[in-house]
């Protein structure tokens, strides 16, 4: 869901805001090369060609909204699963909110997300279901932007939450979304 771009375009750019609202989500790369090389994204994407000026460039804010479960899962072939914007030696920006009831295993690349999407905005992650432990294993990162992570129910912290630059993290429990 989102635009894309290719090496063959003349300005390889991909912009838009994108809004996602789902009773449950759930996001599955394919699951072999023989299914096309597949892959699941929720985002703006674009490759960088040498020979294009300002190309690959990624942008646009992501809001998703699930009421329900959130499932991101990574097949054991070549598919990827992926929420936020991606440019291939380019450049992305835009900001990512992503509110849930629950998050399913996300096979812990939940983390590969933040820690990207980080680099081009501000990322706040939540989860409205106050029945549910929620868990951080653990992220180190430099980026000017905000991290926030919000949780109506238990929240552990398994390492250190480390940023080196200059972006705040904010982490909050007993969340009452409105």
């Amino acid at each position: 869901i989102g635009n894309g771009g290719d090496r063959t375009s003349s300005s390889n750019t991909a912009t838009g805001n994108i809004t996602v609202a789902a009773g449950n989500l759930t996001l599955t790369g394919a699951s072999s090369l023989n299914a096309g090389q597949g892959y699941a994204l929720i985002g703006n994407s674009a490759v960088h060609n040498s020979s294009v000026a300002n190309s690959g460039v990624a942008s646009g804010n992501i809001s998703i909204n699930v009421k329900g479960q959130t499932k991101v899962q990574m097949t054991d072939g070549a598919g990827e699963a992926w929420i936020g914007n991606v440019a291939i030696g380019g450049t992305e920006t835009g900001a990512l909110s992503l509110i849930t009831g629950t998050f399913a295993n996300t096979d812990n690349h939940l983390d590969q997300f933040i820690l990207a999407d980080l680099v081009g905005g501000d990322v706040t992650i939540g989860v409205t279901n106050a029945n549910t432990s929620n868990a951080v294993d653990g992220l180190s990162y430099s980026s000017a932007n905000a991290l926030t992570i919000l949780t109506a129910g238990d929240l552990t912290i398994t390492g250190s939450v480390v940023n080196s630059g200059t972006g705040d993290i904010t982490l909050v429990t007993g969340w009452k979304p409105s």
